[in-house]
C-alpha cells in the first residue's frame, strides 16, 4: 500500500491510497477490455467492486465473506506475478474498505470458532500485508483486505454491464454539496466565501473533490 504515514490517523485514512489490482496479469487484461468496452477506466470499475464488496459486508457480512472465499481462476496463485496496475481509492472508500476488513474477519472468526473450519477461513494476519514476504512459502495467504480486493475486481470482470457501472457505495449517492436542503426561495450557489488555506490544502481538497464527484473547488 502507498501512502503517507498519516493515512491512518485517529483511525481514518486521511490522504488518497494507491491500490494495487491483485488479479492475475491476463485477468487485468481481460479488465481493461471491459473497461474499454463499456467506455470507462479501470479504476472506475475497481472503484465499483469496492463500493459493491463495502456494501455487501455492511449488509450481510456471512454473504460476502462467502464471495471472499469464493475460487476463482483470475486470482494468482503461489507466487504467480499480479498485475502492475494500480488505482487510487479516496479517503471515504478507503475507510468503507477497512470497516468491511472488520465485518468480515470478525464473522469469519466466529464461523471458525463455532465450526471449526480453520482450513476454509485462514488466518487473515497480516490484514493490510501486500503479499508474501521474502522468504514465505508459496502456499502463504494473501491478508484479508487484498482478498476483498481480488473480490471487487472478479465481480466487475464478472457481471458489471453497462446498468452497474454508475452504482456507487451508500456513502457517496448523492452529492456532497446537495445533502442540505435549501432554504425556500433561496438559491443553492449560497453565498460565496473566501478560505485561507495553505497551497498542499487547497490541492487534497481539489483531489477529493474530484473523486468524489463534487464540483471542483474554486481557485
Amino acid at each position: 500500500m502507498n501512502g503517507n504515514k498519516e493515512d491512518f490517523e485517529c483511525g481514518f485514512p486521511t490522504t488518497n491510497t494507491s491500490v494495487s489490482v491483485p488479479l492475475t496479469s491476463r485477468g487485468a487484461s481481460q479488465l481493461k477490455q471491459k473497461a474499454d468496452r463499456l467506455g470507462r477506466p479501470v479504476s472506475h470499475l475497481m472503484r465499483q467492486g469496492v463500493d459493491w464488496i463495502v456494501d455487501l459486508a455492511s449488509e450481510d457480512s456471512t454473504v460476502a465473506l462467502k464471495e471472499v472465499l469464493r475460487p476463482s481462476g483470475l486470482y494468482p496463485c503461489g507466487r504467480e506475478r499480479e498485475s502492475g496496475y494500480a488505482f487510487v481509492l479516496c479517503p471515504a472508500r478507503m475507510a468503507g474498505l477497512i470497516r468491511a476488513v472488520g465485518k468480515i474477519d470478525q464473522t469469519a472468526q466466529e464461523i471458525v470458532q463455532e465450526s471449526g473450519l480453520s482450513d476454509l477461513y485462514p488466518s487473515p494476519e497480516p490484514l493490510l500485508g501486500q503479499g508474501p514476504p521474502s522468504g514465505m512459502p508459496s502456499d502463504w495467504q494473501p491478508s484479508l483486505r487484498k482478498r476483498i480486493i481480488r473480490t471487487a475486481g472478479r465481480k466487475a470482470l464478472e457481471d458489471f454491464e453497462e446498468d452497474d457501472i454508475g452504482i456507487t457505495c451508500s456513502s457517496e449517492r448523492e452529492p456532497g454539496y446537495q445533502k442540505l436542503e435549501k432554504r425556500l426561495g433561496a438559491d443553492r450557489g449560497g453565498t460565496q466565501i473566501v478560505i485561507g488555506i495553505t497551497r498542499s490544502a487547497k490541492k487534497r481538497m481539489t483531489q477529493a473533490a474530484r473523486e468524489a464527484n463534487l464540483i471542483p473547488v474554486a481557485g
